[in-house]
């Protein structure tokens, strides 16, 4: 598995990678430690995922250097690594296209779920930055906590087996919450559920 680490310190580059190996069969690290260089790795080779920091050094906003790399990097998940937790960040980069954010503080076995969620064309938000409560809108509609979360996770695309690792949870509790959520919403299924939270504004930055 070909991985693009970028971050401009070393000593972190180094740690992380190490994690990445521990938890990832034969991974192929490519380090970078600036934007311009990021941007001419995934100009000259495929990746199977991309691993930034925001804070590189660069020529622009880093809003500016994330958005040109996306626009090379289509078909490659990207997932921020980053020691900010700036909501107004976190939410810029998401709708840039990123699939995942995660923080420098984070273990390895956050770690590793980000990766197996992102790498499994999920997506990975650490709750204890971006927590669902503060994402949600419920003044009509009671839903749980749990709920809240799984209805973030749904809109994100994730499957139940993905929210189970993300959440730490039994892919059985996943389905008995997402049968509770579809109820409360008066859903059908997964897209009806979405579609009806977008409509009651349930859902922001979606």
């Amino acid at each position: 598995m070909k991985i693009l680490l970028a971050d401009d310190h070393t000593l972190f580059r180094d740690g992380f990678s190490m994690i990445i190996s521990a938890t990832t069969i034969d991974a192929e690290i490519y380090p970078a430690d600036n934007w311009n260089e990021a941007l001419s790795l995934i100009q000259k080779q495929s990746f199977d995922i991309a691993l930034l920091d925001l804070f590189m050094p660069g020529n622009k906003p880093w809003q500016q250097e994330l958005s040109t790399f996306m626009s090379h990097a289509s078909n490659v998940p990207v997932c921020i690594v980053s020691a900010s937790n700036n909501q107004s960040h976190i939410n810029q980069a998401f709708k840039l296209g990123v699939k995942g954010y995660i923080r420098k503080t984070s273990g390895a076995s956050e770690v590793k779920r980000a990766l197996s969620s992102v790498l499994n064309g999920g997506h990975y938000r650490d709750w204890k930055i971006s927590p669902p409560p503060e994402s949600i809108k419920t003044a009509d509609l009671k839903l749980t906590r749990r709920q809240k979360e799984i209805l973030m996770l749904i809109a994100d695309g994730n499957s139940n087996k993905q929210i189970s690792l993300l959440l730490s949870i039994s892919e059985s509790t996943v389905k008995r919450h997402v049968y509770d959520l579809f109820k409360a919403l008066g859903a059908k299924n997964r897209v009806d559920a979405v579609q009806i939270a977008k409509k009651q504004h349930l859902l922001i930055d979606q």
